[in-house]
């Protein structure tokens, strides 16, 4: 059934192509009721590209100069990854762009869609403004009132606060009040080194516009880990009792994963699997083929899905070498967060 509503996803990549762009591509064009603006200062040929994935061309330069007309000449950003922050302003920045649209949103190329709309129906987009709270994929209404939420004043002026910094703040994903009652039910403690409340998240809550929020949709997957083991709202000691013994399959635009339960073959469905600065390989040697697997550090072929193959899959095997990477991993990520988080307790 056709959606009531028309919706697009806004990308804005600087610098090289994924070495899987092709397969981010395929995913998105099986979601047809969704568009797939794709900002970037490379050279893509229209041609290789699915039609609801609609090639535009940016810099960083241009980002700012788009900036300068919205809060003045000195308000510039000057690396990628500061985009991330500015995700939540893409309303107003691209809002020729968003003409026409009744959702937008935003979301990273480490991804592989399944069905988004299976999972996101127009029951929920009639009832919530804000669709999901994770910078990897959140959807807003288009309305002029829910495209300057962020501005709304507070004793902090959060969105200013982001501005002033080219450090990452985050500003685009994090807890907030309303969600801690989720994870006390997955018996689960926030990790306030990783999200510190003061995001877009908690001004949309602040102003009691309502927020749809569903972690069991996702496959967000923990980088920390060597295995394709899940996260859940960000929280990266959940325990996944399916990751062991299971393998993604993504076809013709529905994504699940296979896992043995009691030696049974059992399956789950998402609506994307997110491999957040994980190396994959594409091992695909039929680039037509509308069905894949992704195992923890490839995408291959697809073929019979059997016990025995999933006894041998998605098994966490580290080395000590690989446990030190890990744990450097988490130190620089959480070092990086409590400093923010300090920052933002002593200036007060």
């Amino acid at each position: 059934m056709l959606s009531k509503f028309k919706k697009t996803m806004i990308v804005v990549y600087m610098g090289k192509i994924p070495p899987y762009f092709q397969l981010w591509t395929k995913s998105c064009s099986y979601n047809e009721d969704y568009d797939f603006l794709f900002f970037t200062d490379q050279h893509i040929e229209r041609e290789s590209l699915p039609k609801n994935v609609l090639l535009h061309s940016i810099t960083l330069d241009n980002v700012n100069e788009r900036l300068g007309r919205m809060f003045g000449n000195d308000c510039k950003i000057s690396s990628n990854y500061k985009l991330c922050d500015l995700r939540p302003l893409y309303g107003e920045i691209f809002s020729e762009e968003l003409n026409g649209y009744d959702f937008w949103g935003h979301c990273d190329t480490d991804l592989i869609f399944g069905n988004i709309s299976h999972f996101l129906t127009d029951d929920i987009l009639s009832k919530y403004d804000k669709v999901l709270t994770l910078g990897h994929f959140t959807l807003y209404r288009n309305t002029d009132f829910v495209n300057s939420v962020y501005r709304t004043k507070d004793k902090r002026n959060r969105y200013k606060e982001m501005l002033a910094t080219n450090n990452s703040c985050f500003f685009d994903e994090g807890i907030f009040n309303q969600i801690i009652p989720l994870y006390r039910k997955k018996k689960l403690f926030p990790v306030w080194l990783y999200d510190d409340r003061y995001n877009v998240n908690s001004i949309f809550a602040d102003n009691n516009i309502p927020i749809y929020i569903n972690f069991d949709i996702i496959a967000d997957i923990n980088y920390f880990e060597d295995n394709l083991q899940l996260c859940w709202g960000s929280c990266v000691d959940y325990r996944d009792s399916n990751s062991m013994h299971s393998v993604f399959c993504w076809e013709k635009g529905r994504l699940r994963r296979y896992y043995l339960n009691r030696g049974e073959v059992k399956n789950e469905e998402f609506m994307y699997i997110h491999l957040q600065k994980r190396s994959m390989e594409n091992r695909i040697t039929d680039v037509d083929s509308d069905k894949f697997f992704i195992l923890k550090h490839s995408f291959e072929d697809h073929h019979e899905i059997t016990t025995d193959f999933l006894k041998h899959s998605n098994v966490n095997v580290r080395s000590f070498k690989d446990i030190k990477k890990a744990c450097m991993r988490k130190i620089k990520h959480n070092g990086h967060r409590m400093k923010v988080m300090l920052q933002r307790f002593f200036n007060k």
